[in-house]
């Protein structure tokens, strides 16, 4: 009895202390609500911009070639390819200069097709030139006879006419664009054949004399023309000038009288044409020169270069 009447009060004062579970729990709680972890604050934009990251450095193993061995080469193998070498450059430069040999011997053979045609037509200009300085030799000697005579009734017809044709100028114009290729373009200096390049010369030399006799000429025919004027009518001079169809000079049918026949005036004017036949005499020689030159020269160099049919 004792021992159960005991047991409540066991019981009791058992369930008056709380058990170490129960009492934690709660307190637990209460710590966990007053010891609160801070509020996470979200990073700012700022923030991420200055963000910097540590990251760890890697490095990698890098890989080692090693070169192999070579065998060091012997003197000879190395002449033998120096000797190719020297033998290649030299073909190379003995190769180029053929091209350019042939590229002159073609430039040259152009020139020289070129300058017998210029030739030839040269030959016929001059002959052509020829005859008309002898026909302008004859009428001046006809006006000299005429003039010495003093019958200007019956021979001024003829005066007027002979003295007007005689006023009039010759053109000569040879085709020398090849031989001014060749003496001021360096052309010269292709030409191989040095008898050819002597004659081209002599012969360009010989064509500039002509042509300084022509200019000259121009200068006395001016002269001329200025001492017409005391011995014939202008009136009756431009009667004898010809029109569109028929450009050539009119012949007189009768002896119209000259303005002045004093001996001064006369004289001044047969001096005047003494000094143009002078001149077209020289022409002629120096010109029958040039055209014996021209035709052995185009015989030269189709000989020389084969250009027979040229």
């Amino acid at each position: 009895m004792n021992q159960d009447q005991n047991l409540p009060e066991e019981n009791s004062l058992s369930g008056n202390q709380p058990d170490e579970d129960q009492i934690s729990i709660p307190q637990q709680e209460k710590a966990s609500e007053i010891i609160s972890p801070p509020e996470t604050i979200a990073p700012t934009e700022t923030d991420e911009e200055l963000t910097t990251y540590n990251l760890p450095l890697t490095t990698q193993e890098m890989e080692v070639h090693h070169h192999p061995h070579v065998e060091k080469k012997s003197f000879k193998e190395y002449l033998l390819e120096g000797l190719m070498i020297f033998l290649a450059v030299t073909m190379g430069f003995f190769a180029e200069n053929i091209r350019e040999h042939f590229v002159k011997m073609e430039k040259e053979r152009e020139y020289m097709v070129s300058l017998v045609r210029d030739l030839h037509s040269d030959v016929t200009i001059i002959s052509d030139r020829v005859s008309n300085n002898r026909e302008n030799i004859a009428m001046a000697d006809t006006c000299f006879f005429l003039f010495a005579q003093g019958d200007y009734k019956n021979t001024s017809g003829r005066l007027y006419y002979l003295g007007r044709r005689l006023s009039q100028r010759n053109f000569f114009q040879p085709n020398d664009g090849t031989t001014q290729q060749l003496n001021y373009a360096g052309g010269l200096s292709l030409i191989q054949n040095h008898q050819v390049v002597d004659s081209i010369q002599k012969y360009i030399s010989s064509m500039a004399v002509v042509l300084t006799l022509i200019e000259l000429e121009d200068i006395e025919i001016a002269e001329y023309r200025k001492s017409m004027n005391g011995v014939f009518d202008g009136i009756i001079v431009d009667k004898m000038n010809g029109d569109e169809t028929h450009p050539n000079l009119k012949r007189l049918n009768y002896n119209p009288p000259l303005v002045s026949e004093d001996k001064k005036d006369i004289n001044n004017l047969t001096v005047q044409l003494a000094i143009v036949k002078g001149n077209r005499v020289k022409q002629t020689e120096r010109m029958l020169k040039i055209q014996s030159s021209a035709e052995s020269l185009i015989n030269l160099i189709q000989k020389q270069y084969h250009l027979e049919n040229e």
